[in-house]
């Protein structure tokens, strides 16, 4: 099979501000995230858990000025993508990593992608794969479904975009048609466009630019919508207790309200809050994306700046 390269890449951005915007975007939905989230939990028993039922859990404490993450968008029971997103106040940056979800993972003595780990054990399948694949805690997580997503990037007033290839499609259960070729100058995207950019079925000859597509478009999202702090920071409290306890996360309005303080030192001093990097590795036989272990190296750095 044809061996796919990653490219890495990484920025410095001011990241609570983004907790709050990638929450209410998603790839830059993180205010939604916040918003929405518990604590994280373990899972007590090794045994499969139900989709409905993905953790039983217990408490941790955590720092609140750092937090990692994991972002997703699920279309239909089919996880389309992950995002892992650090929120680091000290450092006032929000770093993202976009994730394939064939990204092989070891846990234990299971091995398989992480989309295997997510039809195993459901969202805690999902952490622990992340946990192990790239050797950083996960606190946090929230999974999107289509209407989420087109909320959130809605609320944020849309996304200027170019997209860097042309992206044609139509979706087989819907009969839904999408088309978006590359322009000289950015287009204005709103959020049923950036869901189905994200739902896009990339060809094998295309897959190894997903990773890349999706962190630029979310990070493209988030930093432009940190120009209107003003009414970020005026509807971060009504948005948090609307979007409290809905979708698939462990995050809470007193999860949002502990930080609350950090997000707003993020967004009201930073322009460019968000940046990513695109894991580097290989594939294998199988079609699985094996991250390379001198990226995870590198990966910690990026995400713990001294």
């Amino acid at each position: 099979m044809q061996k796919k390269k990653k490219y890495f890449s990484s920025y410095k951005v001011t990241v609570y501000l983004i907790t709050i915007l990638v929450s209410l975007t998603f790839l830059g939905l993180i205010s939604y995230f916040i918003i929405d989230s518990f604590l994280f939990k373990e899972v007590i028993s090794n045994k499969p858990q139900p989709k409905d039922k993905e953790v039983t859990t217990k408490n941790i404490s955590d720092d609140n000025d750092t937090l990692n993450v994991i972002f997703g968008y699920e279309n239909e029971e089919h996880l389309e993508t992950l995002m892992l997103v650090r929120f680091d106040s000290d450092n006032k940056a929000i770093s993202c990593v976009p994730i394939s979800t064939d990204t092989w993972a070891k846990v234990d003595a299971s091995t398989g992608t992480i989309a295997d780990f997510y039809k195993r054990k459901g969202i805690q399948g999902i952490c622990d794969a992340v946990e192990n694949t790239f050797e950083v805690d996960v606190q946090r997580y929230m999974l999107l479904d289509r209407d989420s997503i087109e909320y959130f990037v809605d609320k944020l007033g849309g996304v200027y975009y170019t997209v860097p290839f042309e992206i044609k499609y139509t979706d087989k259960k819907t009969n839904e048609q999408a088309t978006f070729s590359p322009r000289d100058t950015k287009q204005l995207l709103k959020g049923e466009d950036v869901r189905k950019i994200i739902s896009y079925p990339f060809p094998e000859s295309k897959l190894s630019d997903k990773p890349e597509l999706i962190a630029s478009l979310c990070v493209n999202l988030i930093n432009q919508s940190v120009k209107s702090k003003d009414r970020i920071i005026k509807e971060m409290d009504a948005t948090a207790r609307e979007r409290s306890g809905k979708g698939k996360t462990n995050i809470s309005f007193e999860d949002y309200n502990t930080r609350k303080k950090s997000l707003i030192n993020i967004i009201s001093n930073s322009d460019k809050p968000a940046t990513f990097s695109i894991p580097i590795g290989k594939w294998n036989e199988n079609a699985q994306y094996v991250v390379d272990g001198q990226y995870k190296k590198e990966l910690k750095k990026y995400l713990y700046p001294s």
